[in-house]
Parts: C-alpha cells; structure tokens; sequence
C-alpha cells in the first residue's frame, strides 16, 4: 500500500548529503586549483554544515516515529533493535569498503587493531580514543546517542501519547534536556571526553522541537524562547553549525504549520533522498579513487578537476545507490516488520492520510 512520505525531509537529506560530498572532495585537497581560480567555488568549504541539517531531521525524524508511542521497556527495546537493523548493515558494509580501500592506497600505516574493528562495530571508536576508520563516522556515534538519549527521557517521563504534551513529567524532563543543551551553543559549555553526546544535543533536539511544537501547541512559547536562546548563542560565538540546526528546525516547523512538507518533491532530488545515508557512507573512498585514477590519466589541470569532480559524483551516487539496493533497502524492510509496543505493527496498512517518514 502506498504511504504519503514527507519529501521536504528527503529533499533535504539529498541536498545535504551532496553538500557534505562536495566538502570532502574540496578538504581532499582534490580541487585546490578549482577553489583558488574560481571564488565562488570556496562555498564548497561550508558543505560540512550538512551535519547539521542531518542531526535536525533525525530529531525531526525520530520525534515523529515516536509521537504516537508509550515508551516502556519493551518499546524501547523494540526502538533500539528497529534503529540497529536500519543503521548497522549499511554501515558495516562502508567499514569493509573503506579498510579495502585504504589498504589499496596505501592508507593505512599498518592493519587497524582488531580493538579498533570490534569498537567500530558497536560505534565506540570516539568515545575509546581510537583512530577512525572513516572521518565521516563519527556522527553515527553521535546520533546513536541521541536516538537512545531522546527514547530514554520519553521512559523516565512515562510519557503518554493523547495526553497534553504527553504528560507533565514528560514534558518537565524534555524542557530540562533543552535547558541543559544550551551551555555549549552559547558558549561556556564544559569539556567533555571527545565521542560524547552533549556539545551537538541541541542540534537534534531542535529537530525535535520543531516537530513537538507542530504537533503540541502548549510547548510552543518554550520552543520559541529557547530557540531564540540558541540563535543568539550562534551570534554571540559565530557558530555557523547552530545557526543551520536553527534555520533547518524554522524551516521544517514552518513547512509543517503550512502542510506543505511536501515540498523539494523534485524525483532526482528524492532520489538522492532516498540514498542520502548510504551515500555518506561510502563517498570518501569512491570519490579518492575516482580523483586518484582520474588525475593519473589525464594530469591535473583546473579542467581536469572539474571533469573528475563530475565523475566523482557519478560514481558516488552510483555506489551509493548500489549500497542501498542490495544493503540498505533489505535492512529498511527487516527493520519494518519489528512491531511497536502499543502501537500497530509496521507491516500493518496505515490509517488513511498517515504519512510515512523514513526514519
């Protein structure tokens, strides 16, 4: 049965994954001719901040899965497994991809441990100290905690869906999470041990935020002010991740007050939508060997950058699309037919208008 999906979300995750690409390719040092002649080609150094735009719609992402459910143990339970069996496969396959790739580049000094395997598995690799394989996965470590962190706070509050803001325990303990975020986008947060959660809490709550303050009118006086806190804790340190997490939360917020979160509805953008995590993964590897391969071919001139940078893409959201058809997909369908405590189960036909959003 076809289920409505929420294409602002997926468009946005496409725009974001291309985003974060065309960073690596420029921080690879792939383009340093292109981006010294042509001026307006340095934007490519911003495409990082397609981090933030991602850690916004998993909140939003995430709250909406979530919305409709009393969280207990075996809900929880059911969340953890449903979000490992969508995430843990793709990401496993881009571990083998990267380490074979290093070891034909010459990448790696020396084999990594099999500590450094077993921690990346398990996403334990930052908070251990241990070297990357990937630059690019450290953000799954993060958002790993903010999935369990956001179900765990719906746990202690006894949360309970139909309810004004589903509780008044629920929505102490989501206010005090707010509350407790703001100390790093303003600026005098503490340190924490590199790997944890807290520093970039408020990037994925404010996706939650915007998606609580659409479905709970009574929270939106809360959400306002402590966006704005957040927006001038961007002025006020220059923080151009927190000033995209607020500009992504206003946006879909907006896009959802005027029902028109079916906007960006473009299918090559869908497309790329729908193959935005997968690409994330695996687009360093592929874009080095494209680049490495290219320049070795045909030398390396500004024209010879920009053909190889074309390539690049087409090999990346070609692996990418690879990755999600024979990896992704089936693990998106497994991951589907976990039933929700309380709720029905997914395999089940949605109520009519329900939409779907891919979490």
């Amino acid at each position: 049965m076809h289920r409505e999906r929420f294409a602002l979300v997926d468009g946005l995750r496409g725009l974001a994954a291309l985003a974060v690409v065309l960073y690596h390719a420029g921080a690879g040092g792939h383009l340093a001719g292109t981006m010294a002649s042509l001026p307006p080609v340095r934007i490519l150094g911003c495409g990082h901040l397609g981090v933030a735009v991602f850690f916004v719609l998993s909140g939003f992402v995430v709250a909406h899965s979530l919305h409709r459910t009393r969280m207990t143990w075996a809900a929880l339970e059911a969340f953890t497994l449903r979000r490992a069996l969508r995430l843990d496969p793709p990401y496993w396959v881009a571990i083998l991809l990267c380490l074979a790739a290093a070891g034909v580049n010459g990448g790696w000094p020396s084999q990594p441990t099999l500590a450094v395997l077993l921690a990346h598995l398990v996403y334990l690799q930052d908070l251990l100290g241990l070297p990357p394989i990937s630059g690019v996965f450290w953000t799954l470590c993060l958002e790993l905690q903010f999935y369990l962190g956001y179900a765990a706070l719906l746990l202690a509050g006894g949360n309970r869906p139909g309810q004004p803001l589903q509780g008044r325990r629920t929505a102490v303990l989501l206010g005090a999470a707010a509350v407790a975020s703001l100390p790093w986008p303003l600026g005098i947060g503490p340190s924490v041990p590199h790997g944890l959660f807290p520093p970039h809490w408020h990037g994925f709550l404010l996706g939650v935020a915007s998606y609580w303050a659409w479905k709970e009118s009574g929270c939106r006086p809360f959400v306002a002010a402590w966006g704005g806190l957040l927006v001038l804790g961007a002025w006020r340190t220059g923080s151009d991740f927190t000033a995209v997490c607020a500009a992504t939360a206003l946006l879909l917020h907006a896009a959802a007050r005027a029902e028109r979160l079916t906007a960006l509805d473009w299918r090559w953008l869908q497309g790329i939508g729908t193959v935005s995590y997968s690409l994330y993964l695996c687009h360093n590897p592929i874009t080095g060997a494209v680049f490495r391969l290219g320049f070795g071919l045909t030398g390396r001139t500004l024209a010879t950058e920009i053909l190889w940078l074309g390539m690049a893409l087409v090999a990346c959201l070609g692996g990418a699309a690879a990755l999600w058809w024979l990896v992704e997909r089936p693990s998106q369908i497994l991951s589907r037919r976990i039933g929700k405590p309380g709720r029905p189960r997914i395999g089940a036909a949605p109520a009519a208008g329900t939409p779907r959003l891919s979490a």
